[in-house]
């Protein structure tokens, strides 16, 4: 039963010439899953409880960090600027950073 005609048949090998530890229906069933999984649920679209928006599920967090999410509802509302130099550098969107530091030198 462990001969090499039935890992080749059943198990393969990978583009290393390393054996798989899983034969072909067990990969084949936990590929699908992953796939499932994607579209039905990390795909989903999530409505926004701060702002009532609409986000992947896998981009809420970025999505609750941005300059719309975070104003929606404040009154008096305030200019991006006014908003941004109030805001912690370390959490801040990879986008904000830039404008961030270049609005802290000219306050400085």
């Amino acid at each position: 039963m462990n001969n090499d005609e039935h890992i080749v048949n059943h198990f393969g090998y990978n583009r290393l010439g390393e054996r798989f530890k899983c034969c072909f229906k067990c990969r084949e069933r936990s590929s699908k899953a992953s796939d499932e999984y994607r579209m039905n649920y990390r795909d989903e679209p999530v409505i926004c409880d701060k702002c009532g928006g609409s986000a992947k599920r896998y981009n809420i967090t970025t999505h609750k960090r941005r300059f719309q999410c975070q104003v929606f509802g404040v009154e008096p509302r305030p200019t991006f600027k006014e908003w941004l130099l109030q805001q912690n550098e370390e959490t801040l969107v990879s986008e904000y950073t830039k404008m961030f530091k270049q609005l802290k030198g000219e306050d400085s």
